[in-house]
């Protein structure tokens, strides 16, 4: 199986051949100002001025637009050209991220279950981002 599309909350499931090894790897990349806001832009820049730290890991993540390690003023630069429409994509970064980033399988011998995948929107600070978008 090369893809699977999950259902409208998530979910997914596949047969595979026993004894394999299998790498899941998820993906989106669809409509990056989805979330987006001037709002997440003002969160953004009291916390790279130390005013109001982002309190939440996925806020952090989801504030590293350019996926550099840190939050700086160039993401927010590239999250301005997404609200502007002067681009539809983030440079460099599919629109959504998920936490792990692939898991690996090997010499499968049974039915697996809670291969789960936590999914945050890049550029989405406040989390309000619709996933079905």
């Amino acid at each position: 199986i090369d893809s699977v599309m999950t259902a409208a909350d998530g979910s997914y499931s596949f047969e595979l051949m026993a004894g394999g090894d299998y790498t899941l790897t998820p993906f989106k990349n669809s409509l990056a100002s989805n979330g987006v806001s001037t709002f997440d832009i003002v969160l953004m820049q009291k916390h790279i001025l130390q005013v109001a730290t982002l309190p939440e890991a996925y806020q952090l993540l989801a504030a590293d637009v350019n996926d550099s390690g840190t939050i700086t003023t160039f993401d927010i630069v590239n999250m301005r050209k997404v609200i502007l429409n002067v681009t539809d994509e983030f440079p460099g970064s599919n629109s959504w991220r998920f936490d792990p980033s692939m898991i690996s399988v090997m010499d499968l011998n049974s039915n697996l279950s809670d291969q789960d995948f936590m999914g945050y929107k890049v550029g989405d600070v406040t989390g309000n981002a619709d996933p079905n978008q």
